[in-house]
């Protein structure tokens, strides 16, 4: 039935001429005459073939409102539905594993009335969505009631040799939980602190991390959301001890690192007898501890070598020249400002003679 009747458009000098508008009508029902004909038999008055045009009407679903279909219906392309899909008033779920053609032939078997579609990498179960029992996601009915109900932790389902019930083992999954402790330890790094000198006030950095969630965290018992892996304390000036923990699986785990302040010892040589504060600090200098292995002081031109400890830290001090233990020193005590401030006392030893060479010092 050819449907394709030719366009007429209204003559205004330009276009159709009259007769090429009596030509195309005299086409047009031509073929409508054909078409006609090709219907001849199937209705004789306009009451049939208005049944005719209902039951082709009947044949069309509707696409705006409920209709229903006798047969299948196929979607060449797939179908997307914003809502719940339903089959037999059941829940349509579509699962995405692999699945083996003779486990599927398997699960058809076992399923018969529930599988609405399957092959050989999918099928799709119809799952019941109101049951007269427990039944879980997988439709067991063989579980305890504890075993089929919320919990508040992490679970494992056993059926033990000649019983049909699944139940929850607590045993085993602590038995699990300290092999997989084990074997795959929780593992966090800590970093910052560190050693300044008395007297100054610092920013101290802290910043750590996990190797896998954790459930709770804290720094000196100051909780912290879970999400922070970093924190920042300023105005720090005496020693401080930054304790992180962390609750990850049950368990307790602590790290911890410290700020601390010191302060320095001082040593060199100089021409002068006696120092001043500054001449002091313009030493060389590290952080103060009572020893030092063997140190070059060159004398040379004619110095004093001088060795500076803080006075807390010089009982039982010896000193040492060329491998020989040398007692001829002398000493003085007073105060010490660093360049923070801090004020300290200190021991100031001094060789009695000068030196116009070389030495090699150890402090013991």
């Amino acid at each position: 039935m050819d449907n394709n009747y030719e366009n007429i458009v209204p003559w205004n000098g330009a276009n159709d001429t009259g007769r090429d508008v009596r030509l195309k009508l005299q086409r047009n029902f031509s073929k409508i005459g054909i078409n006609f004909q090709e219907l001849e038999g199937k209705f004789t008055t306009v009451d049939e073939l208005f049944d005719l045009i209902e039951q082709e009407l009947e044949k069309k679903l509707s696409k705006t409102e409920n209709d229903w279909a006798a047969g299948i219906i196929t979607f060449l392309k797939g179908l997307i539905a914003e809502e719940l899909i339903q089959a037999n008033n059941g829940l349509v779920v579509r699962k995405t594993e692999v699945v083996e053609p003779m486990l599927m032939s398997l699960l058809s078997e076992e399923f018969e009335e529930g599988i609405v579609e399957e092959n050989e990498d999918v099928f799709v179960e119809e799952m019941r969505t109101a049951t007269g029992g427990a039944a879980t996601l997988g439709e067991l009915d063989n579980v305890d009631d504890e075993a089929d109900s919320v919990s508040d932790t992490d679970d494992i389902l056993v059926r033990l040799a000649g019983t049909s019930e699944w139940t929850i083992n607590t045993a085993l999954f602590s038995q699990v939980s300290q092999l997989m402790s084990k074997v795959f330890p929780f593992t966090m790094t800590l970093s910052g602190g560190g050693t300044y000198e008395k007297g100054s006030s610092q920013t101290i950095n802290i910043s750590w991390t996990y190797d896998r969630d954790i459930e709770s965290q804290s720094i000196n018992n100051e909780s912290l959301l879970i999400g922070i892996r970093a924190k920042q304390y300023a105005n720090v000036a005496t020693d401080t001890t930054y304790t992180l923990k962390a609750i990850q699986g049950g368990q307790t785990y602590t790290k911890s690192v410290s700020a601390q302040f010191k302060v320095k010892k001082y040593y060199g040589v100089s021409a002068n007898g006696t120092l001043t504060n500054d001449e002091i600090l313009a030493l060389s200098s590290t952080w103060a501890g009572r020893t030092q292995g063997s140190t070059v002081f060159d004398c040379t031109g004619g110095k004093y070598p001088y060795y500076i400890l803080p006075t807390s830290m010089v009982s039982g001090i010896q000193f040492w020249i060329g491998g020989l233990r040398n007692t001829d020193w002398k000493e003085e005590t007073r105060e010490v400002t660093n360049t923070f401030g801090h004020k300290e006392s200190y021991t100031i030893y001094r060789l009695n003679s000068i030196q116009t060479g070389v030495l090699n010092i150890e402090v013991k």
